[in-house]
């Protein structure tokens, strides 16, 4: 279905989560061409706390989110757009984290060119956020990325 176009590589982000959702969008079209039908391959993800923080764990919250799509606030993980979640809770000693890509047969393509990175703070104090992402590009044949855009374009309508 794809060919490799590049060895695995990471993406880092850092967000800094506050009372309001936010989210920051990571532009993957700097490392491939849409129109040559490369996609970014997803093969991993991880959202934690980042070294930066100062604030004791017992004091942090919050949960946080990338999807393929822009969202503009949480959206459940059974969502189609939704790739991985991550939700702490360090006063009640609760933390949760998945990937929609767990078990997956194969990576997750992106054939939009962009990932939305986005979450809010539970409690009174902001966090800072790390999340590494990640995967290679790859080119898909003409069908194959014809239907994930299809495919794509109708989570958006």
């Amino acid at each position: 279905m794809a060919a490799k176009k590049t060895l695995p590589f990471e993406i880092y982000s850092t967000n800094e989560l506050t009372a309001s959702y936010s989210d920051t969008a990571i532009d993957l079209r700097v490392y491939m061409d849409l129109a040559d039908n490369q996609v970014f391959a997803i093969e991993d993800v991880f959202i934690g706390v980042d070294t930066t923080e100062t604030t004791a764990l017992a004091s942090l919250g919050y949960r946080a989110q990338l999807c393929d799509l822009q969202q503009g606030n949480m959206v459940s993980h059974s969502e189609p757009t939704s790739i991985a979640m991550s939700v702490f809770d360090g006063a009640a000693g609760y933390a949760f984290e998945h990937s929609a890509l767990d078990d997956a047969p194969q990576p997750r393509y992106n054939v939009t060119g962009k990932l939305f990175l986005g979450g809010i703070r539970v409690g009174s104090n902001n966090v800072s956020l790390v999340t590494r992402i990640t995967g290679q590009i790859v080119t898909l044949s003409t069908k194959d990325f014809a239907q994930l855009v299809l495919t794509t374009n109708k989570l958006t309508a």
